[in-house]
């Protein structure tokens, strides 16, 4: 196996899938995507999403940045996708940023995070895979939402927000 193989291997081995219809935090979404730590990537953070809640082909997804500009790069399938669902998507990694920014940087298990929007656990067990939480268990524990916990998280920069 040549040394991009096996990259490509461990890459997708350490990526979680989340199918849209399965999303029960805030709600089912139009779109799936994939998503990891940042190990491989040198440069923003990103996921990959694909405007499909039922089926997710890693061959058939986009890229989309969540820092800078947020460029959206549509999948083989999303061409035709209006301007108001990439808007949605958006909105969507907008309001979870902090959680996809502690993801990235292995601060969370990408894991612990699918659970989390498939409802699986609660937004405070979640938080308890946090690498910091045992340090603000306290703070923490009075944080239900993901406002106050973006909030906490800048306070204290805790949380590279990569621009965010």
């Amino acid at each position: 196996m040549d040394s991009v193989s096996k990259h490509f291997d461990e890459f997708i081995f350490e990526t979680s899938a989340v199918r849209g219809q399965e999303v029960k935090v805030p709600y089912p979404l139009p779109f799936s995507f994939y998503f990891s730590p940042g190990v491989w990537a040198q440069t923003c953070i990103r996921v990959q999403p694909v405007f499909n809640p039922k089926r997710l082909i890693m061959s058939e997804t986009g890229f989309l940045q969540l820092c800078d500009d947020w460029t959206f790069i549509p999948g083989r399938g999303d061409q035709g996708v209006s301007s108001d669902a990439v808007q949605e998507m958006k909105a969507f990694f907008r309001q979870y940023i902090v959680l996809f920014c502690a993801v990235w940087d292995e601060q969370m298990q990408d894991a612990v995070l699918r659970d989390y929007f498939e409802g699986r656990i609660g937004f405070d067990e979640m938080l308890q895979d946090l690498d910091f939480y045992d340090e603000y268990k306290d703070e923490l524990a009075r944080i239900h939402d993901i406002q106050s916990l973006e909030s906490f998280c800048r306070g204290k920069d805790l949380v590279n927000l990569y621009g965010n």
